[in-house]
């Protein structure tokens, strides 16, 4: 006969006595404690789960950092272990709004997930459907035909291995908890549940944007996070009482930075952006807004829509936090050319196990941005007069169109023409991904491009030509007093 359970509603009645005879000295061990009997299978009758959430919100404790920091610390222990490995670079991020704003914008966090997973961060986001507006996380990915409320716990482990953007439903994680949602949809009035879903990530990310709705919840937010070991966080919430980065003007933020937090004010002028009025952004049915985004993704947006610049602002944002970018504006020109900096992509065929994988491109993956927005991207990051012109997208369509040169291409071109050398667009280089590895290990080694050329062209291996001449230390002037007979001697050596 199994053991019975500590937790039974005999065990919890005097908890739930002392929280309404006594709130003062209902610790947070009390609290944890309550919290074991709402997650233990009968641990508590329906009528005392709904007593505890409204005295815990009569009492005021769901509004005390320690206090949600413990709800979520339990909840984390009962929900169902994730391993996500440790695949690419940085921290793994999440980015989610909190909701009740009642603005009912465009879905900016799930979107900006995927931008900023597309320059380089791991966004692991932990998601549920629409409680106060009309598309929530898992709405917009569902209406792409992701089945996100299918995928198996089980299976993030592998699908980690090949996507930096994950989408984790909050329900499949957390079942211990599914008998408390009749209770909380009877009662109607927020409970702390309301607070607790961006700390209970089972991916558990060190690194996050936590949009809130009122300012009386940054504070609580910033420390919570902190409680529960998120490293690097911003706690947003637009002067209009939105809980994103608002593209409208003035965004408090509490910045939890090596353990301090710091409250200070951002802008859209803090992004290198102009202000854009919220009506501009505002969201629609799932299926609207997953056609925003595949629009924008595809780069058919027209420049500067006010739905891209929300988007730039708040995935900037995340790629500063996450240490891919020296600050939010340079987090805002890293996203706006993502689809060349880590050769991600957009999927045109979502993954069968739920999680949208954003991976290197292939024959079954489409280009996110049009060429010109990649142009048009690169200019903005190149200083001007920039030699960049349209014509430069043959050259993109070699390199971006093979996963073996599409993750260097950004960062080689930005070298490249940042020197004004014009390389990527000579015909002896441009047209094979060989062509363009040599190109890659010539700027690596400090050598010109030319010069290794003189002697490929001979026949002779680009490698073995690179570290012939870097041993030779065939470099500027130096190139000009080495003969070419000297070269050929040591390459035949």
């Amino acid at each position: 006969m199994a053991d019975a359970s500590p937790y039974t509603p005999e065990t919890f009645a005097p908890l739930l006595k002392k929280l309404v005879v006594n709130p003062a000295g209902f610790s947070l061990d009390d609290v944890r404690a309550s919290f074991c009997h709402l997650a233990a299978p009968a641990g508590a009758a329906p009528s005392q789960m709904g007593a505890f959430l409204a005295a815990l919100h009569l009492t005021g404790k769901d509004s005390q950092a320690g206090v949600v920091a413990a709800c979520a610390e339990v909840m984390q222990k009962h929900a169902l272990a994730v391993d996500v490995g440790d695949h690419g670079v940085g921290p793994v991020c999440d980015i989610v709004g909190t909701g009740g704003d009642g603005h009912n914008t465009f879905n900016v966090s799930t979107t900006s997930g995927i931008v900023a997973a597309g320059a380089g961060c791991r966004v692991y986001k932990h998601g549920n459907k629409a409680a106060t507006s009309s598309s929530g996380s898992a709405d917009i990915l569902m209406s792409l035909g992701c089945p996100v409320t299918t995928l198996a716990p089980s299976a993030i482990s592998t699908a980690a291995a090949t996507s930096p953007f994950l989408f984790l439903f909050a329900p499949n994680y957390h079942p211990a908890m599914v008998r408390v949602a009749p209770v909380r949809k009877a009662i109607a009035f927020p409970t702390v549940f309301n607070a607790l879903g961006p700390l209970i990530n089972p991916a558990r990310p060190t690194a996050m944007i936590v949009g809130v709705h009122s300012k009386y919840l940054g504070p609580l937010f910033a420390e919570a996070l902190k409680i529960t070991g998120v490293k690097r966080a911003w706690v947003v919430c637009g002067a209009e009482g939105l809980d994103e980065i608002s593209p409208a003007g003035p965004t408090n933020i509490w910045d939890l930075k090596d353990g301090v937090i710091t409250e200070r004010v951002v802008s859209p002028e803090t992004f290198g952006l102009q202000p854009q009025t919220l009506e501009s952004v505002r969201g629609g049915t799932p299926e609207e807004n997953a056609t925003t985004l595949i629009t924008l993704l595809e780069g058919k947006l027209p420049l500067d829509h006010p739905v891209e610049n929300f988007v730039a602002a708040n995935s900037g944002a995340l790629l500063f936090l996450s240490g891919l970018a020296k600050d939010p504006i340079d987090g805002r020109k890293a996203q706006l050319v993502f689809v060349v900096t880590q050769g991600c992509a957009f999927p045109s065929k979502l993954s069968q196990t739920g999680a949208i994988c954003l991976s290197t491109l292939g024959a079954e993956w489409s280009p996110v941005f049009t060429l010109r927005t990649v142009i048009l991207s690169l200019r903005s990051l190149l200083s001007d007069p920039c030699p960049l012109d349209p014509q430069d997208g043959e050259v993109a369509k070699v390199f971006l169109t093979d996963p073996a040169t599409a993750n260097q291409t950004a960062r080689f071109w930005t070298e490249v023409y940042a020197k004004g050398d014009g390389s990527a667009s000579t015909e002896t280089t441009a047209r094979t991904p060989a062509a363009f590895e040599l190109l890659r290990e010539t700027k690596l080694a400090g050598l010109e491009v030319k010069n290794v050329e003189r002697f490929t062209d001979m026949g002779f291996d680009a490698q073995r030509t690179i570290s012939t001449l870097a041993r030779l230390n065939y470099r500027g002037e130096m190139a000009a007093s080495i003969s070419d007979d000297a070269v050929l001697q040591a390459l035949l050596d």
